[in-house]
């Protein structure tokens, strides 16, 4: 099984960058029968960037400082430095 985080590209609402972050689990199943290849893609947290102030939110709606999340997530601060 493989797990990544994939943040996904910016989305611009009214002057305000809206950044999806997401869990991509993959696997391969093989049996008797056949190989079967599974993905599932989870909502981890959102992050809402404006030149006034930028926040991060778990997907449950709670407020997450972007530390956290990257504490959390290490390879999400590495991607963030390109938004």
């Amino acid at each position: 099984m493989e797990e990544k985080i994939v943040i996904e590209k910016p989305v611009s609402v009214k002057g305000m960058q809206l950044i999806l972050i997401n869990k991509v689990t993959m696997s391969l199943k093989t049996s008797k029968f056949g190989t079967g290849y599974f993905a599932k893609k989870q909502p981890v947290a959102v992050i809402i960037d404006s030149l006034k102030m930028s926040r991060a939110y778990r997907i449950t709606g709670e407020e997450v400082s972007l530390e956290e999340l990257t504490k959390e997530f290490p390879s999400l601060a590495v991607r963030l430095i390109d938004y």
